[in-house]
């Protein structure tokens, strides 16, 4: 989904882009997973299931949503709000002409309400507004609803404490494993 704030001189964009998931390669080129192009999200539901709510949301393993914005030049700080969740600042650099893409996946994803949600970002003094749909797509009831409504309510598991060895671990992502030398032989 592109939504508001296309490029104008000297003024900064924004633009949202909504998928499954965005997996960035090694050469910089973006693999996108389900994309929906037009910001529409389609949860199918049963016509005998309750509708969403606090105590009960909805919700999907995995929503990415990836953040386009430019139109400066030099460094500031992106500072992205969407709903509930803890606002997501980055401090970033641009050259004339340039963009940088901000990956946020939100995991779980989850919702109390269908219809249109509002991310707010501001970058280099001024705000966009971009939106996002989430929308049901009303199915045949099911006989049995506990199983159908496991899939979309399911608790998140707890993720495991870091660790040290995580750290290095992420610090040598992408570089190239040591070769190993032959001993000399006598």
């Amino acid at each position: 989904m592109v939504a508001n704030g296309g490029k104008q001189k000297g003024k900064t964009f924004a633009r949202l882009y909504v998928a499954d998931e965005f997996r960035f390669e090694n050469n910089g080129k973006m693999f996108v997973i389900g994309l929906y192009a037009d910001g529409v999200v389609l949860f199918r539901v049963p016509r005998n299931a309750p509708p969403p709510s606090k105590e009960q949301p909805y919700g999907l393993d995995l929503l990415s949503l990836l953040v386009v914005v430019g139109g400066f030049t030099g460094e500031d700080t992106v500072r992205i709000n969407f709903a509930q969740n803890k606002p997501f600042e980055q401090r970033v650099s641009l050259k004339p002409g340039g963009s940088v893409n901000l990956h946020i996946p939100m995991r779980p994803f989850t919702f109390a309400t269908f219809g249109v949600k509002d991310l707010l970002v501001e970058v280099g003094g001024e705000k966009h507004e971009l939106q996002l749909e989430l929308r049901a797509d009303y199915i045949d009831p099911v006989s049995d609803l506990s199983a159908f409504m496991s899939a979309v309510t399911r608790p998140v598991p707890t993720p495991l404490p870091r660790t040290p060895e995580d750290a290095t671990i992420v610090a040598n992502a992408g570089k190239p494993a040591l070769k190993r030398r032959r001993p000399k032989s006598s």
